[in-house]
């Protein structure tokens, strides 16, 4: 009689595991399934971008980064190509000065590219408004989107360090 109630509850027990771990691998599946973000198709109509501050060293003077055709090409010294691109931002490694052949090379960090995007593309926009600008000047964050509600067009060169969410 023992014998029959250790096999029924051992039974029992494996029945229960095993309704447990397929509940479990279903809640999984369904957080992975609705959790994950979709593939950026640069199509949402509000967006929040920052540069990624631990590969800051891939905007060189070949990056650049377009936003609704808007385009803004990073360069060692600062002059306008205005046959490629609207506005012109120094690269992550830059001249700041250049006086009788002896060059002061100066650094961006992450901050100072998104107070760059901001000054060149958001500021007095007639198309975007910026939801909270105080993440620009303490974070390098910058939350934004269209006033017309259409989607927003974010492109840029391969290896460039924008998160975008």
């Amino acid at each position: 009689m023992e014998n029959t109630i250790k096999k029924s509850r051992f039974f029992n027990f494996k029945r229960a595991c095993l309704y447990f771990g397929m509940f479990f691998l279903g809640a999984i599946l369904l957080v992975t399934y609705f959790g994950c973000e979709k593939d950026i198709q640069h199509t949402e109509s509000e967006y929040s971008i920052e540069y990624d501050p631990i590969h800051l060293d891939k905007i060189t003077p070949n990056s650049w980064l377009e936003i609704d055709g808007v385009k803004i090409c990073h360069e060692y010294k600062l002059q306008l190509n205005k046959e490629c691109c609207n506005f012109t931002v120094p690269s992550f490694k830059f001249i700041e000065l250049e006086i009788e052949g002896k060059q002061q090379i100066s650094y961006m960090n992450k901050i100072d590219f998104s107070m760059q995007l901001y000054e060149k593309i958001f500021k007095n926009s007639k198309y975007y408004v910026v939801t909270n600008p105080n993440l620009i000047f303490n974070v390098g964050i910058i939350n934004f989107k269209r006033k017309d509600k259409k989607a927003i067009n974010i492109r840029f060169s391969q290896d460039y360090p924008l998160i975008i969410r």
